[in-house]
């Protein structure tokens, strides 16, 4: 689901059973807070889902070294040496609502696969 923010008002509602997996782009943009994401994943949560898989990916100016080098290349130059940096790429799995929250940024978009 990449809806450019309205996931909000699709999500906000009872999902119905039936719907076992959910893919979804975060967009936590104005008018679309940290509070406001943290408090979508709530009710997702309550509802049975977990997040399976959290990517935060490579911000833009990254695209000419993948062009360059290659999806895995660009991905070891970019993250040697720069420790944990907000903008350095991962994907996690497996989060609990805690930590999920704590990984949701101020600004910016993450991509989720959330499952009952």
């Amino acid at each position: 689901m990449d809806v450019e923010g309205h996931e909000y008002q699709i999500l906000n509602v009872d999902i119905p059973d039936r719907i076992e997996t959910i893919c979804i782009e975060l967009d936590i943009i104005p008018p679309y807070t940290k509070k406001r994401a943290v408090k979508l994943l709530r009710n997702l949560y309550v509802q049975g889902f977990e997040a399976t898989t959290f990517i935060n990916e490579m911000n833009y100016g990254h695209y000419p070294i993948l062009q360059l080098f290659g999806l895995r290349t660009a991905y070891k130059l970019i993250t040697t040496g720069s420790g944990k940096a907000p903008w350095v790429p991962y994907v996690k799995s497996n989060l609990n609502l805690t930590d999920l929250c704590e990984l949701i940024p101020v600004k910016g978009v993450r991509h989720l696969i959330l499952q009952r």
